[in-house]
């Protein structure tokens, strides 16, 4: 047979015919299983597995024709690259390219083999480093094999492969173009769609329902004459071209998911208006609450249903214009979500709250933190809210002290847990002394003592416990205006929180006899006056009137708790529900001082902690040195014993008698006070270590504690941090710095400051 003018013998013709055989079989299957390969260089389906099968099949083909040595060059970056299960398979297409690059026999179908086999796990290859990695690599690993067996191709036919290969990067283009016009023609109406939807999505979140619907209104004319143009069917060409496909996708699902929204919202959204959730002239209406579940249900849906589409939408190859747009989207649906979430358990909780299925009644607990304790101040007044039919009426008010001769004999009242308060604080008696409920900084636990001393005490069950202090009663005061008491200062929102923490107990220190009725009488007084001019009037709408009770609500000075998991799981939702932090796996810190001397003085005391956490990522090993200042600016005389003495007189006048407890989950290996060693008791509160132990710090003067802790956290390259922040009278810096053993350092922020939150987590992550 004459082949190039050669001579070749039937047995070579057979077996180049084998191996050619052999060689299409192999391009054949590796096409098929590049089929299956599971990769998304367009997005789009059934291209994507084209371009697989396309894949696997120019590789092998390309190695038929490729120098021996390029099949080890593709087949040591597969195999090095490889994960998981497919390292067997790589390992198996190495041992196969080294036998057939050291196989000197003609046959090169061992060698195609290999790389067919290294093409499929170059499909596998899992994401690694920045995104666009992989890919890059897989191109640099085949390149030897593809340009090999081009040079070894005759001339004719490498300008045959120059010619296709231009026409297929022409054709890419040309498919482009559409979708680039398109986008250009659309920014206008895309920008100002999306700005409106933007906005109405703010106003939902706000909850303005008039504006939202007016913004949505815009927002559907002009995404759907947006959507239209780039989901036409001849911009579905850029659909066939990798990153131009995702981008091309990207646009057109976001604009039909945002105009689909702004139809639904459209119809919908006007009905929902927050506002109309007011509290007018003493009264909720109950139904204007009931009317909103229907189109909140529904927005919320279609809320949802946009944030699925929008994700499915998004890709890592998208360029950063687009990518920015669609975060920006998703940021403000996520906002609206919330609010909407917000809003739909709200309707459902508060109709129940407010006895529209039963009058309801909640327990008003006024702390002062001038006499400290766990949770804020000690209880000086109260109050009883019912809520019948949408409208609250104060029904009961008055010194702390009224219910005492009241009920079961305060000798005979008996609490039945939580356990932990009973074991830490049993010793205080607080079964006898209602005012001393706020022990534990623990809110819920709060909750339950108080409900059970007040049942005791001839009060109705409780559905539920407000508390608030000083610092709260001056919010409220600039939402119902100042309380005018005849013979009294006038307390406005500017002077609340002096007069009420110190003032009051200094203003009637000329008359020592009557001080104590008297400033009695002014705190129930204020407490009957503020929540009579509440309960009353009217309320500022749901945003306003969360924007004005912010601060003191983030501080843990407005807290709310309910025995009923519906409208718990509402107040913790809102902030208010005061619960300390757990542990989990992480470190925990919070410091609290509660006044050892039944006095005032606490609102002369400014405390600061300062926590240094050594940490060791490799096995958990965590050691804490926290550092406690306690200033007291007492003076030794010139104020009222009932600020600065103690009733049993066994200290000096104006020293500052505090139990310090430190909350950690970390073991006590030492503690110092101002130097000298100390000793401190030990149990366990709240999931927790609880440390305690009592200073006295002098008139004037200032105490440094200093405790050192360890114990070994979990092993793991980011450490969760809870800080748990007393409300004091005059609120101290907190800090919490991680410093990680060598060979470790934080990835951000290495440290925690208190910033006017009453629980401050942080994610600490090292590298």
């Amino acid at each position: 047979m004459t082949i190039d003018g050669r001579i070749m013998s039937t047995d070579r013709v057979a077996r180049r015919g084998a191996e050619d055989l052999a060689v299409g079989a192999l391009v054949v299957a590796a096409f098929v299983t590049g089929l299956f390969a599971g990769v998304h260089p367009t997005g789009t389906p059934v291209v994507d597995q084209l371009y697989g099968g396309a894949f696997g099949a120019l590789v092998t083909l390309a190695a038929s024709r490729a120098r021996r040595e390029t099949w080890l060059v593709l087949a040591v970056a597969a195999a090095a690259l490889s994960r998981s299960w497919d390292v067997v398979p790589g390992f198996v297409g190495l041992c196969i390219a080294v036998f057939a690059a050291l196989d000197r026999s003609p046959r090169r179908w061992p060698g195609v083999l290999g790389a067919a086999i290294g093409s499929q796990v170059i499909l596998h290859w899992r994401p690694l480093g920045f995104h666009g990695l992989t890919a890059l690599l897989a191109g640099v690993a085949v390149t030897p094999v593809v340009v090999s067996a081009f040079l070894q191709l005759p001339a004719g036919r490498r300008s045959l492969v120059r010619r296709a290969a231009s026409a297929l990067v022409g054709l890419a283009v040309l498919l482009c173009v559409p979708v680039v016009v398109a986008g250009i023609l659309v920014e206008g109406k895309v920008s100002a769609g999306e700005q409106a939807a933007q906005d109405a999505l703010r106003a939902v979140s706000e909850g303005s329902g008039g504006a939202a619907g007016r913004d949505l209104t815009t927002a559907t004319r002009d995404l759907a004459g947006a959507a239209d143009d780039i989901d036409a069917w001849w911009t579905a060409g850029a659909g066939l071209v990798p990153v131009a496909s995702q981008q091309r996708r990207a646009l057109a699902e976001v604009s039909v998911a945002a105009r689909d929204l702004a139809r639904v919202g459209a119809g919908q959204v006007r009905e929902l208006d927050y506002e109309r959730l007011g509290y007018h002239d003493g009264r909720v209406d109950l139904a204007n609450v009931t009317a909103m579940e229907a189109p909140a249900t529904t927005v919320d849906a279609a809320i949802r249903s946009t944030q699925r589409r929008v994700q499915a939408a998004t890709s890592p190859w998208l360029v950063s214009p687009i990518g920015a747009r669609i975060a920006k989207l998703q940021s403000e649906l996520s906002r609206a979500r919330s609010s909407t979430d917000l809003a739909m358990q709200a309707i459902k909780v508060l109709p129940d709250m407010l006895g529209a299925n039963g009058t309801r009644h909640y327990f008003v607990a006024f702390m002062t933190p001038s006499e400290a304790r766990g949770l804020d101040g000690f209880i000086g007044a109260y109050g009883e809210l019912t809520a019948d039919g949408g409208a609250l009426s104060l029904t009961d008010s008055g010194s702390i002290y009224n219910l005492f001769d009241w009920g079961v004999p305060p000798q005979q009242r008996v609490l039945t847990g939580p356990s932990d308060f009973l074991a830490e604080w049993g010793q205080y008696e607080p079964a006898q002394y209602f005012q001393n409920a706020t022990f534990s900084p623990d809110f819920p636990t709060v909750g339950d003592v108080i409900s059970q001393l007040y049942r005791q005490s001839d009060g109705p069950p409780v559905d539920g416990v407000l508390a608030l202090d000083p610092y709260a009663a001056a919010a409220l005061l600039k939402i119902t205006g100042p309380v005018h008491i005849p013979g009294l200062p006038t307390v406005t929102a500017g002077n609340a929180a002096r007069l009420l923490l110190l003032d009051q107990y200094t203003i009637y220190g000329a008359n020592p006899s009557a001080e104590s009725t008297t400033r009695h009488d002014f705190l129930q007084d204020v407490l009957h006056a503020s929540f009579s001019n509440l309960v009353h009037g009217s309320l500022p709408g749901p945003k306003k009137l969360a924007d004005d009770l912010h601060g003191p609500v983030e501080a843990g000075r407005i807290l709310f708790w309910s025995p009923r998991a519906s409208v718990e799981a509402l107040s913790s939702r809102i902030g208010l529900a005061g619960s300390f932090p757990k542990a989990g796996s992480g470190d925990l810190l919070s410091v609290t001082v509660q006044n050892g001397s039944a006095n005032k003085i606490d609102a002369l005391l400014h405390q600061s902690v300062d926590d240094q956490v050594s940490f060791d990522p490799a096995n958990g090993a965590t050691h804490d040195r926290i550092t406690v200042q306690l200033r007291n600016d007492a003076p030794a005389s010139g104020l009222p014993p009932y600020v600065i003495g103690e009733p049993d007189q066994t200290i000096p006048s104006g020293t500052n008698r505090a139990i310090v407890t430190v909350y950690s989950p970390l073991y006590l290996e030492g503690a110092s006070v101002n130097g000298s060693p100390m000793t401190w008791s030990a149990g366990r509160e709240l999931g927790v270590f609880a440390y305690r132990a009592t200073v006295l710090v002098p008139p004037k003067s200032t105490s440094t504690l200093v405790l050192q802790l360890a114990g070994s956290l979990a092993a793991r390259e980011s450490l969760p941090v809870h800080v748990r922040i007393q409300p004091a009278a005059n609120p101290g810096p907190v800090s919490v710095t991680i410093d990680p053993v060598p060979g470790w350092r934080v990835v951000g922020p290495s440290t925690i400051t208190s910033g006017g939150s009453v629980v401050e987590d942080t994610v600490f992550r090292f590298r």
